[in-house]
């Protein structure tokens, strides 16, 4: 069994989880190398857990099949309300999967991805499911690769979804400045009632460029509705 190919630790925590076990909300596996197999193994336990409300599992070299696995989760879970990505190996095609589970997940409130490799494609799969899902608060994307491409479907998906509450982009290297200032400017004219975070580089005075901005979004909109 695959437990015995992991610490004594996880296996334990692992037998926890498929117990159900009501004092083990919050999980960590951060650092475990669980890779795709050990993520699969633990996914079947979730299908069947209503307990586990917080799903850490940074630097475990996760990646396509993996985000797969936990795409199953998310179609399913009842509790699961904070999941942890960050330092893995996710990618567009893994976003895809996560995304697929996103869009009738009506639980999960925030989705860390930072150092992913997640890029405009990826960003694209994620911006479509959120403009189904209202649930998630917070969608943290930071160091990944999103340029101006995934930042247009983001702000697409802006106009659509008012129950994100926090974006985070820091360090994707590949958006320009305009793009940052567009999606910042939506951040706050469509949750002007509600506290919302975008962290992005310093910008310029958005009263520069953002009318242009705005009217070029409206016809992207445009194009894209059926």
């Amino acid at each position: 069994r695959l437990e015995r190919d992991l610490s004594r630790d996880v296996g334990a925590v692992l037998a926890r989880v498929r117990a159900n076990d009501r004092l083990l909300a919050h999980v960590s596996f951060a650092g475990q190398k669980l890779s795709d197999d050990g993520t699969a193994q633990l996914s079947s336990h979730l299908h069947s857990n209503s307990i586990v409300s917080h799903l850490y599992l940074p630097r475990n070299n996760i990646r396509c099949a993996g985000a797969r696995s936990l795409s199953s989760v998310l179609h399913i879970s009842s509790s699961l309300k904070h999941l942890s990505l960050e330092h893995n190996h996710i990618g567009n095609e893994g976003a895809r999967h996560l995304a697929r589970g996103l869009r009738l997940n009506r639980v999960l409130s925030t989705l860390e991805l930072q150092f992913n490799r997640v890029g405009d494609e990826g960003a694209r799969h994620l911006s479509d499911a959120l403009q189904e899902n209202t649930a998630l608060i917070e969608l943290d994307l930071c160091a990944n690769e999103v340029g101006d491409d995934g930042g247009a479907s983001l702000a697409h998906m802006l106009l659509c979804n008012t129950s994100l509450q926090g974006l985070f982009l820091k360090n994707n290297r590949g958006m320009s400045q305009a793009v940052w200032s567009l999606l910042d400017q939506l951040m706050c004219a469509t949750r002007s009632n509600s506290p919302q975070t975008l962290v992005c580089p310093p910008s310029p005075p958005l009263s520069l460029f953002c009318p242009m901005l705005l009217l070029l979004l409206w016809l992207f909109s445009f194009v894209l509705s059926p």
